[in-house]
């Protein structure tokens, strides 16, 4: 075990220099080129294995705090009208952020936690690019950000998530093949605020958002989004919670 976490700590270091030096020498005007942005995701992915197997040790975190989220950051906002090379590194810099969002302990002191209100308005902001994959990372960004941290969402989840959501799950095209996977992460969001976000004076709109997230399960894009969403249909029923009961017994009729 020892030995693996020396490997892995070296492996840290290798991949974020060589990241690192890509980042400060490479020509951004140029990264339209397809090559260069394989280079770029591929090594975003490398970051994200490397989170996931070091989660339990705190590892990564050192690098995330003091090299990575420094160099990626500047990059998840690209302006409005942001096209091209600079929405392909906004994509990029998205997706490390879920990963983050996704396999760091919540309680765990990285320089991300910090910025979590930013980096929702940020994420809120892409659900209206033009771009279905940013859109679709965004989406997923925020539905890991409601499930992991509920105490940065809770008093904007039915003012500005609700509605962001739910526009998206009923565009036209929200069946097609290109969409769906936006469609199936905003209704896993919806879901998560359904089963765990409740409050009184929001009583009428949690029945609703029940009905929007039960109405579209299974959930098939994504496994760990369909069992989640498995999980916390189980956890409702056990709770007797009337919100998600209220739903099925109108469907069972």
């Amino acid at each position: 075990m020892v030995l693996c976490y020396y490997t892995l700590e070296r492996r840290c270091h290798c991949v974020v220099f060589i990241f690192t030096l890509f980042l400060v020498i490479g020509d951004f005007h140029d990264e339209e080129n397809e090559e260069e942005n394989d280079i770029m995701t591929n090594a975003t992915d490398c970051l994200g294995q490397l989170l996931k197997l070091t989660v339990s040790t705190g590892v990564f975190t050192p690098f995330l705090n003091d090299i990575i989220a420094p160099a990626y950051m500047p990059f998840l906002s690209s302006g409005s009208g942001a096209v091209g090379a600079q929405v392909t590194l906004q994509i990029i810099a998205t997706c490390l952020v879920d990963d983050v969002l996704e396999f760091s302990d919540p309680s765990s002191n990285n320089v991300l936690t910090s910025q979590l209100p930013g980096i929702m308005n940020l994420f809120l902001q892409n659900l209206q690019s033009q771009d279905l994959v940013l859109k679709q990372c965004s989406a997923y960004g925020i539905a890991q950000m409601l499930y992991s941290f509920p105490d940065v969402c809770a008093g904007r989840a039915f003012t500005d998530i609700v509605p962001a959501l739910t526009t998206l799950m009923q565009h036209p095209e929200a069946n097609s093949d290109d969409y769906i996977g936006i469609t199936e992460n905003c209704c896993y969001g919806l879901g998560i605020i359904a089963c765990r976000y409740k409050a009184p004076e929001a009583d009428e709109s949690l029945y609703k958002l029940a009905r929007l997230w039960l109405d579209k399960l299974p959930l098939e894009a994504d496994d760990k989004e369909h069992k989640r969403s498995c999980s916390m249909l189980c956890d409702a029923m056990e709770k007797m919670d009337r919100h998600v009961i209220g739903r099925l017994c109108s469907l069972s009729c």
